[in-house]
């Protein structure tokens, strides 16, 4: 998504459905192709077979499918993961991901685009295994957040920052 116009000029956000590739040694961004609708605030995590698209919202619902893509040369290959890896334990979009191992880890966000609680929850799934599903693992210490930054090591999942949502007294959603 993108404000094509700033907000502070009246502009307001639009959704797309089109990806951007920077190829290794590029200075200039290329149009890559298409999702298969307009997608924003997803995690992604990157692995050998391709950067695996989780979840993510359009403004209007948030997703609970896992897409995969891969750059080959000059083309963009998109393909919804079939089986039980390709639908999240619920829908999520504002969330975090990162491999350890051979795991993707998805860590919080939100359910919906109006939700006044972030979700509390890290879901694991060992991608290379064929009929492998997400399970849900140790929620993170703390308070629930949307918007974390995580990033996997050898050693483990680091979870850092992010927001908890709340219900502000006149109904809309604040940040902390």
């Amino acid at each position: 998504s993108n404000f094509p116009v700033s907000p502070f000029q009246g502009g307001t956000k639009e959704w797309i459905d089109r990806v951007f590739v920077l190829v290794p040694g590029a200075t200039e961004w290329i149009d890559g192709g298409q999702l298969p609708g307009p997608r924003a605030y997803g995690a992604t995590a990157s692995t050998p077979e391709g950067v695996w698209l989780l979840g993510g919202t359009d403004g209007v619902i948030c997703f609970d499918s896992v897409l995969c893509l891969r750059w080959d040369d000059q083309e963009l290959s998109l393909t919804t993961v079939k089986g039980p890896a390709g639908t999240l334990p619920g829908p999520s979009a504002f969330n975090g991901g990162a491999v350890v191992g051979d795991a993707i880890y998805m860590v919080g966000g939100q359910a919906d685009p109006n939700a006044t609680e972030a979700i509390d929850a890290v879901w694991r799934l060992d991608y290379k295994k064929p009929d492998a599903t997400w399970e849900t693992v140790e929620a993170m210490p703390g308070p629930s957040r949307m918007l974390p930054v995580v990033v996997g090591r050898d050693e483990g999942l680091y979870v850092i920052s992010g927001a908890s949502l709340f219900a502000k007294d006149d109904g809309t959603t604040g940040r902390i």
